[in-house]
């Protein structure tokens, strides 16, 4: 397999467990590896087998094909036209969340900070992304 393929797979996975916040341990423990597996994976250092890529598909639902190949993208989902949505205040998740907000202001704010720092790392993963041009 040509090394910018195999960049393209270790990307993908890196920036899959960073959008869903999980570290190489939780990674490792879901999988039933240990941690210097999943880094050799992250690094290159050892590529993916077909039995470790079935691993990384049943515990996170990847496309076994994608992890082995390249081919495709890593949830094996159909490409999809990139559309932007605009969040306005009358979405039914923003109210929803805007709802369940503590009462007490100083524990809102600290849900919010949370909340922001969460959908910071998101971005940054998705800029990440749209750089190296993967989904």
């Amino acid at each position: 397999m040509e090394q910018d393929v195999e960049k393209k797979i270790r990307n993908a996975m890196r920036s899959y467990f960073r959008m869903n916040l999980l570290s190489q341990s939780e990674v490792a423990k879901r999988i039933g590896v240990n941690k210097q597996t999943i880094s050799n994976h992250f690094t290159g250092r050892r590529k993916i087998t077909e039995k470790m890529a079935r691993s990384y598909s049943e515990a996170f639902g990847f496309d076994v094909p994608f992890l082995l190949t390249g081919r495709g993208n890593l949830l094996g989902e159909e490409e999809k036209p990139k559309t932007g949505k605009t969040i306005s205040h009358t979405d039914s998740g923003l109210d929803a969340f805007l709802e369940s907000l503590p009462e007490n202001p100083e524990d809102a704010v600290e849900v919010l900070v949370e909340k922001l720092k969460e959908v910071n790392t998101k971005m940054e993963v998705y800029r990440e992304v749209a750089l190296y041009g993967m989904r």
